[in-house]
């Protein structure tokens, strides 16, 4: 910390320096110059050393601090404690004598009541009976939409905001109940197929819990998926209900006819804006019509649930071809929660809900009363308000922070670390693992290394996950159940990706590149003979070396008047490069 606040002075000052430097250069442009400016302000070589004299006296008064503040910050932080717990060993093999034992964490086993449960049914049930007056979950109340004009002429939608609305465990278990008598009733059955299409919100819990309720799956799609890929995912599960927003009823409308298999669409309703529910071939049904459904009908028992049983087939972004659907059954899910426990979307909820914690739903445009979309009479509650300052004030952060879904660079994981003041560690797993297999630990703080033929001690290969959290497999699609990644294990267990096989690569933004598809479009070129394509994933761009088709390219310079060129001469040229 002090090392960070002596940085922060130096920087501070060094930034106002330029600035001057920067005014001195615009007083210079704009007709005063340097030799005039200097003579007004002094002698120009007074004030290098004028610099230097004031960056050693906060250097002197910082390391003063330091070694006043040292024995006070060496008691408080203990560090003794961190250099055993950087000592510890994180894993081990199963059979230290065969190499191809698996290693597993060291550490007790956790106890707690809902660690018992073996279904996702249970486990709620197991909820509400614990914590059954608690606050559950709650959204943030839409009022109404208004359009705004912005002073640059842009016309803003803009929300009015009530307060949260809050449930407690027994009135959302209630709620479940009466949506899983209303699938009933329209034509759910046990093993049945619901895919969800719609934004995490409380009706997303609902349906959730309630097809699991049934002992049905749930087949979840990205909302910002393209149209081939909900046509694909559809035809692929058979499924017979949809559930959804009526935000993306129009686009229903174009995937409607390519589905023969659907018969029914539940929507959550919009209170401020009505649904266009014209030009339908199918059922649509508003999804306030299920609970009232659920209460006319009569009192059935559910299907039984097993641990084998699916509970979610869940699509990936499909950004190389056809989304894949991840089979994970009910073990898979409870499994992960025991790991999270002892140390993703639905799963952070699932683990939030079984321990008894509150959720809030909001969407970017309606989480702060700061935001730009929402309109500045709204209500504000101190409970809202609260929320929003422990979100926006960094002093409050006083946790640990884990990051994943792609890695981060060192220089961002150092700055994200020192603004918050936290812990941060990355995370390494994949849908197919239901989320996360394994997290940097927070007491490891030894160098990164890299990536030396000479670390012989270190067993390297290819990581096979192995846990009651990995997937069943890719629905209907077998061939693709495979990991490729490389990994190496060190000598205090810790788990290192050196490499990846396959031709995939995630860039910084979360986009998937493959590279053979890359080198194929670009070898289509006439001007291309042979191509080879890069991406470092802490980046968020590709880099192609092109070897050009020699022929092409001598008559692409005839056509721009460049017919004396050498072929070296004809790729540095910057114009041919354009064409």
């Amino acid at each position: 910390m002090v090392l960070q606040l002596q940085r922060f002075i130096v920087n501070r000052f060094q930034f106002v320096l330029c600035r001057r430097r920067l005014i001195t250069r615009r007083r210079s442009i704009s007709g005063v110059s340097h030799r005039h400016y200097f003579k007004q302000t002094g002698d120009r070589s007074l004030r290098p050393k004028l610099v230097d004299l004031v960056l050693q006296i906060l250097k002197s008064i910082v390391a003063v601090y330091d070694l006043v503040t040292l024995p006070i910050y060496y008691v408080c932080q203990r560090p003794w404690i961190q250099r055993r717990l950087h000592r510890d060993i994180r894993s081990v093999r199963v059979n230290p004598l065969d190499v191809h034992s698996p290693f597993i964490r060291i550490g007790s086993t956790p106890s707690h009541p809902l660690l018992e449960c073996h279904t996702l049914p249970k486990l709620f049930k197991k909820s509400v009976e614990l914590y059954g007056d608690r606050n559950c979950l709650g959204q943030r109340e839409v009022i109404g939409e208004v359009d705004e004009i912005q002073s640059d002429g842009i016309v803003l939608q803009k929300f009015i905001l009530g307060d949260y609305k809050w449930l407690t465990y027994t009135e959302l278990d209630r709620r479940i109940e009466l949506v899983a008598r209303g699938l009933m009733s329209v034509g759910v059955k046990h093993k049945a197929t619901v895919v969800m299409y719609a934004e995490t919100r409380l009706e997303w819990f609902l349906t959730a819990q309630a097809v699991f309720r049934l002992g049905g799956t749930i087949t979840t799609l990205y909302t910002n998926l393209g149209i081939d890929g909900i046509i694909h995912a559809l035809n692929e599960t058979e499924s017979t209900h949809m559930v959804t927003t009526a935000d993306f009823l129009t686009k229903m409308k174009q995937i409607v006819p390519k589905t023969p298999a659907l018969k029914r669409i539940i929507y959550v309703e919009s209170l401020y804006k009505k649904a266009d529910t014209q030009g339908f071939t199918v059922d649509l049904i508003p999804f306030s019509r299920l609970e009232e459904e659920g209460q006319l009908a009569n009192d059935k028992s559910f299907g039984g649930v097993e641990p084998t049983d699916v509970a979610v087939i869940m699509y990936t972004s499909g950004s190389t071809g056809n989304p894949k659907g991840v089979i994970l059954v009910h073990k898979n899910i409870i499994g992960i929660i025991k790991g999270f426990y002892a140390l993703a979307n639905n799963l952070v909820e699932s683990f939030f809900v079984a321990m008894g914690i509150t959720i809030g739903y909001a969407s970017p445009r309606t989480m702060t009363d700061n935001s730009r979309h929402i309109k500045a009479s709204s209500k504000r509650r101190c409970d809202v308000v609260a929320t929003n300052c422990n979100f926006s004030c960094t002093a409050d952060f006083r946790s640990n922070i884990v990051s994943g879904s792609a890695p981060i660079s060192p220089d961002t994981h150092d700055f994200i670390r020192s603004c918050f003041n936290v812990k941060l560690a990355q995370g390494y797993g994949l849908t197919e693992t239901t989320a996360g297999a394994t997290v940097m630990d927070f007491n490891d703080w030894s160098a990164e290394g890299k990536y030396l033929i000479h670390d012989k001690p270190n067993p390297r290969g290819e990581i096979v996950i192995g846990a009651d959290c990995v997937a069943a497999g890719y629905y209907k699609n077998d061939e693709l159940t495979k990991v490729r990644d490389s990994g190496a294990i060190h000598a205090d267990g810790c788990l290192k990706v050196i490499d990846r096989k396959r031709d995939l690569v995630k860039l910084q933004l979360r986009e998937y590149v493959l590279f053979a598809k890359v080198e194929v479009g670009l070898s289509n070129s006439e001007l291309v003979d042979n191509v080879f394509v890069y991406a470092n994933p802490k980046q968020t761009y590709v880099v192609a070396l092109m070897v050009p088709n020699l022929k092409a390219l001598s008559d692409l310079a005839k056509q721009l008047g460049k017919n004396n060129l050498s072929h070296k001469q004809l790729c540095d040229d910057p114009l041919v490069s354009r064409a």
